[in-house]
């Protein structure tokens, strides 16, 4: 991991190290969340570490630091200032709920590893957690002030982290440590103009197969997939900038429950129907970065992506299946709860300008099942993509499309850890299904009747799925932290996104500094 770090340098003034919240989280998830203290004219100061020489207050926060940190008064109040930012647009701008003021004390904030009573950083750039108390505080790195583009997006991060503990929600570690990273991450890309908040997208792009739920830190020795719930941002970011609904992302953490799932809170309030849509398009627009950042996405993924050349997934290509009229991907390409694959197609599928195509689970004709899977097709002219949604509710969907043109299927597991339990494999064909064979009807008199039972057991289910492996997606142990056709970059409207009420975050503009 540390040498992760430091290669990382290559693209910022300052070393970009992951957030330190879960490292934390087995402390501050043991105390009850406060509420915060009646209303009072003036905050106090309070600490439980004891005795810090250096203090300095704001509206809402106090930011301190031991004797071996000298800062100018300057960058004491530049640094308090980027905290006042982050209240502002958080609390006031996107109306969550305040996590100052607890018991009418200010915020600390310490600036980690500058002696005396102030507590480590612990080598992260900083971290959310309670104190002894219960009193919420935040611990940044040391050398911040040095750098403050990059100290304004980690404390937008960090202060995001106090506002999702306040909500109380999403404290199951394998169902919501993904949606505390990544939703502080995408905070910082709507508030910041520092690439900080993109830094670990590579190591959600390379395994997309792993799924919106992967959360790990060194599983993996620093590998891909671990650091994936940073990078997992690009999803709550396509919803805020592609399809409006930033709302929903701040939604989920005022409704969610403590035991909750953020994918199963994110299908009530969009719909199943636009939620499975919108991952399948989340994917398809992560083939070319097609994103307003999408130039330093696509440069800095290209990059870090041939440090590890075995682990890389971005592309699964096809293979026969045991039925002829089907393909299938690798074993280990298969996508966990909301995870996808981008597969190339050759222009052998086609017939003239017709594309054919469905996309199935690979399980027996008989066997029932309640996982799902979604495609997009993305065909790009000269360099410019556009977006096919095929239809799950028809046997097949065929697309008219250019001959010429480079084509994609981006295939996601539209299904929620409570559904699936493991990743399941599927297939895909470029061909109608056969006609059915005519059917006899004979006395119109007989009666039909109902539909026959295939004779499965919905408990065994699982047991009879192929291509079934058990789920191992998180760090055993932590807890969380803290239709056709869409337009080429929106210029043509997605049949589906009429259900949405479309209520969207102001993006903020980067201050004057």
């Amino acid at each position: 991991m540390l040498l992760l770090m430091t290669t990382l340098t290559a693209f910022a003034s300052a070393p970009l190290i992951p957030c330190g919240t879960p490292q934390q989280s087995s402390h501050y998830l043991s105390h009850p969340v406060r509420p915060p203290g009646p209303p009072v004219t003036d905050l106090v100061v309070r600490d439980s570490h004891g005795d810090i020489p250096n203090i300095i207050t704001s509206d809402h926060f106090a930011l301190k630091w031991g004797p071996d940190l000298v800062l100018t008064e300057a960058q004491s109040s530049e640094m308090i200032g980027y905290l006042e930012y982050a209240w502002d647009n958080q609390v006031l701008e996107w109306e969550m709920e305040d996590p100052t003021g607890v018991g009418g004390t200010y915020f600390n904030v310490y600036i980690g590893d500058t002696g005396g009573a102030v507590p480590s950083v612990y080598g992260s750039a900083g971290y959310f957690t309670t104190d002894d108390d219960g009193y919420p505080m935040i611990v940044l790195a040391n050398f911040l002030h040095e750098d403050p583009p990059y100290a304004e997006s980690v404390i937008v991060h960090e202060f995001f982290h106090a506002v999702q503990y306040k909500t109380g929600s999403f404290w199951v570690w394998e169902t919501g440590g993904w949606f505390w990273e990544a939703t502080a991450t995408w905070a910082q890309g709507e508030l910041t103009t520092h690439w900080a908040y993109y830094s670990f997208l590579p190591f959600y792009a390379v395994r997309p197969d792993s799924g919106l739920y992967h959360h790990s830190t060194e599983s993996h020795g620093g590998a891909p997939p671990d650091l994936h719930q940073y990078g997992a941002f690009i999803f709550p970011r396509y919803l805020s900038e592609h399809l409006g609904q930033g709302e929903v992302i701040l939604n989920a953490w005022r409704s969610g429950e403590t035991e909750g799932d953020p994918v199963e809170i994110l299908q009530d309030l969009l719909t199943e129907e636009v939620f499975s849509a919108a991952l399948a398009d989340h994917a398809a627009h992560n083939l070319r970065w097609d994103y307003a950042d999408g130039e330093g996405y696509a440069a800095h993924v290209g990059e870090v992506a041939t440090w590890w050349p075995e682990t890389d997934h971005r592309v699964t290509n096809l293979q026969p299946h045991e039925d002829p009229e089907w393909q299938t991907i690798p074993s280990d390409h298969v996508p966990q709860a909301c995870g996808y694959n981008l597969i190339p197609l050759s222009s052998d599928v086609l017939e003239g300008d017709q594309l054919t195509f469905a996309v199935r689970q690979d399980v027996p004709d008989t066997v029932s099942t309640s996982v799902n899977f979604r495609a997009t097709i993305v065909e790009v002219n000269d360099g410019v993509p556009t977006y096919h949604s095929t239809d799950p509710d028809q046997s097949h969907t065929v697309l008219t499309v250019n001959p010429e043109a480079e084509l994609w299927a981006a295939v996601a597991n539209v299904t929620s850890l409570g559904d699936i339990r493991g990743t399941r494999a599927y297939k895909v064909r470029f061909t109608p299904p056969p006609d059915p064979p005519p059917t006899d009807t004979g006395d119109p008199q007989t009666d039909t009747g109902t539909p026959g039972d295939t004779g499965t057991d919905p408990d065994t289910e699982d047991e009879e799925i192929a291509g079934h492996t058990e789920l191992g997606n998180a760090d055993s142990g932590e807890k969380p932290s803290g239709c056709a056709c869409s337009a080429t970059n929106g210029s043509r409207s997605m049949g589906w996104l009429v259900l949405l009420p479309l209520i969207a975050i102001r993006r903020k503009a980067p201050r004057n500094k």
